[in-house]
């Protein structure tokens, strides 16, 4: 009796008390649901990160991704053993003429202090405006083919392979044709 007063007095009929707790049930059930599928996403977004950074570093070309504001988004492994100075001084965010000014110094580009900032402003105007590909030679006879592809937020993604086993055999085979005309 005294139970059922004090249902009356908070206004919450007894026949409604199963029906709320049901609901509560539910509704706890339903958040714990919402909570598993949160976590899953979590960590479905890592996995699904993880696979892609495996893909990246599987490349066997340097791989780096600029956003729509020139900030680096990310690199991988190869891409710091093409380009040493970057080692220990990339890092997320880092704006694209910091990179070239890193560049600029490295001796196998072989500019003089004077060419670094007019080197580094000629390539801002190229780097990232057009998709296509560029050959680097380095002063120590290396190649370096790069390519630019734009992504669909405005950033672009650069690749770099290195060419100069091919452009060696390519210059041993003009010799050869070369020596062979003049025989």
């Amino acid at each position: 009796r005294r139970h059922t007063r004090l249902l009356t007095v908070t206004g919450v009929q007894t026949c409604a008390l199963p029906i709320l707790a049901l609901l509560m049930t539910i509704y706890m059930l339903i958040l714990a649901r919402v909570a598993r599928n949160l976590a899953d996403g979590v960590f479905g977004a890592r996995r699904i990160e993880a696979r892609l950074r495996d893909s990246v570093e599987s490349l066997s070309d340097g791989f780096i991704v600029y956003d729509h504001d020139g900030q680096v988004l990310t690199w991988n492994s190869r891409m710091l053993e093409m380009f040493p100075y970057l080692q220990g001084k990339i890092a997320a965010g880092m704006r694209l003429a910091d990179v070239l000014a890193l560049a600029a110094e490295w001796p196998p580009h072989g500019l003089r202090p004077e060419q670094r900032v007019d080197w580094v402003a000629r390539q801002l105007t190229l780097i990232g405006k057009s998709d296509g590909l560029v050959v680097i030679e380095l002063s120590d006879g290396r190649f370096y083919e790069a390519r630019e592809r734009r992504t669909r937020e405005g950033g672009w993604v650069s690749v770099f392979r290195d060419i100069s086993e091919q452009r060696q055999a390519e210059a041993a085979m003009r010799r050869a044709r070369q020596v062979a005309e003049e025989a």
